[in-house]
């Protein structure tokens, strides 16, 4: 099967991963990289032309890195609940690549903005009958 031509290029600018990073939170624990969102943030002067291009280079192909989607989701017990046999008693906590969240957030925009030119959503689509 072929691939369709796109017509179009989307370019990922610095200024995207600025704002994507700046969204981060920095105490959060990191995935498997072990790139904490506090470091991404720390060097971000000094890399972001680095992630720019990182992000740009999976985007092109249409190819979200290996890397990015693994993920460690982690089981934690809800304090002071009576029955720990009960689903409801556990909070998971999923850990992702940090990278992979400053690309998922720039593609969020890229699809919000795309999705708002276009008009992919119909006008009442919030309205409840």
């Amino acid at each position: 099967m072929m691939r369709p031509i796109m017509w179009w290029v989307i370019l990922i600018t610095v200024r995207q991963v600025q704002e994507a990073v700046a969204r981060l939170a920095p105490d959060k624990a990191p995935g498997l990289d072990d790139i904490t969102n506090r470091v991404i943030k720390s060097s971000l002067l000094v890399i972001q032309s680095h992630l720019q291009a990182l992000m740009q280079v999976s985007l092109n192909p249409a190819h979200f890195s290996e890397p990015f989607k693994h993920m460690i989701t982690v089981v934690l017990r809800k304090p002071g609940k009576p029955d720990y046999t009960k689903a409801k008693a556990y909070r998971p906590i999923t850990l992702e690549s940090t990278l992979g969240k400053v690309m998922d957030s720039i593609m969020i925009d890229i699809m919000s903005y795309l999705t708002e030119i276009y008009q992919l959503l119909s006008h009442n689509i919030m309205e409840v009958p």
